[in-house]
């Protein structure tokens, strides 16, 4: 019997990921050279967006249980609204991944107070797409309406498509 063979997209994420993997490597070692002497501020948002970007190789490789605890290794300290954004989404995809919707409709509202507080428009419509997709039908027609606005007004038609697709759900 042959070996059994990944998608063409299976190939293409493979290599996305390798070409990605020294400079995150480089970007690891940056933060930690310099990490003394960053405002923590800056460190905490440099740790969160490297994480982040680990988190979500693992949550497509379906490494669900990897990405929840990397994201969980972030601080829960709130230095700065778009590390603990990022934390926080983070958190509720995987909680939600695991079943534990209460958690996880928490975080994802947490991770939209985040958004709001640091006035990051776009990762707010992100965050309230995560409260819908947890809060289920037909509870989540009030929070994709408000998601939809957002993102019309931004005229983003990359969020547009995302707010069409969950509405779609």
């Amino acid at each position: 019997m042959g070996r059994l063979r990944g998608s063409p997209r299976d190939g293409a994420r493979k290599r996305a990921e390798a070409a990605a993997r020294p400079h995150l490597e480089s970007a690891r070692s940056v933060l930690d050279s310099a990490r003394a002497e960053l405002d923590p501020a800056d460190a905490a948002c440099f740790q969160a967006r490297l994480i982040d970007h680990e988190a979500f190789d693992a949550n497509r490789r379906g490494d669900f249980s990897r990405a929840l605890a990397l994201y969980r290794s972030l601080p829960v300290e709130d230095v700065h609204s778009f590390a603990s954004y990022r934390r926080d989404a983070g958190l509720a995809f995987g909680l939600h991944r695991q079943g534990a919707r209460e958690e996880a409709l928490r975080m994802a509202q947490r991770a939209c107070e985040h958004a709001g507080d640091g006035g990051y428009v776009r990762l707010r419509v992100m965050g309230l797409l995560m409260v819908a997709r947890i809060q289920g039908t037909p509870a989540s027609a009030s929070t994709l309406a408000r998601a939809a606005a957002i993102a019309k007004r931004l005229e983003d038609p990359e969020l547009w498509v995302r707010v069409e697709r969950a509405q779609g759900r």
